[in-house]
């Protein structure tokens, strides 16, 4: 049987080693049932160097494009890389013959449909983006002021 690999715990493990403040931010309802912060994020990743902080989907190699398209297919994910100083990032893992390798990519502007855009700040209008970004207002607060 082969044993389970966290990736989870080694996304934490890279981040950290890169300046990051890490933290899983998925949890498990009674039910059983897994939620993904924002319906997209796994760690919440906090800079210590005064780079912008990252929300990341973790996932393998395998899965990796179901995932981004889960991303672009986000209305939280839309407004927080359009209106936000914080990235999105999938982090996938391949196991190769001497090891776990780590590939990021960056969720970008470009990366979203740019009518899903315009619906997505329809819909949520002003006072959604606001708050959007006074979330990450106060959590770039906390990261500097802590």
């Amino acid at each position: 049987m082969k044993k389970k690999v966290a990736l989870t715990s080694r996304s934490i493990d890279y981040m950290a080693s890169r300046g990051y403040l890490a933290e899983n931010v998925e949890h498990f309802h009674v039910t059983g049932r897994k939620s993904d912060l924002f319906g997209f994020a796994d760690l919440l990743c906090l800079s210590l160097k005064g780079n912008p902080h990252v929300l990341v989907q973790v996932t393998t190699t395998g899965n990796w494009t179901a995932r981004k398209k889960k991303i672009v297919n986000n209305i939280n994910a839309a407004l927080l890389v359009t209106q936000s100083n914080f990235e999105v990032w999938v982090m996938h893992w391949k196991q190769e013959p001497k090891g776990w390798k780590v590939y990021t990519y960056n969720i970008t502007t470009s990366d979203f449909d740019k009518d899903f855009i315009k619906q997505c700040k329809l819909l949520f209008g002003k006072q959604h983006q606001l708050a959007a970004i006074k979330l990450v207002d106060i959590l770039s607060f906390q990261t500097y002021h802590s």
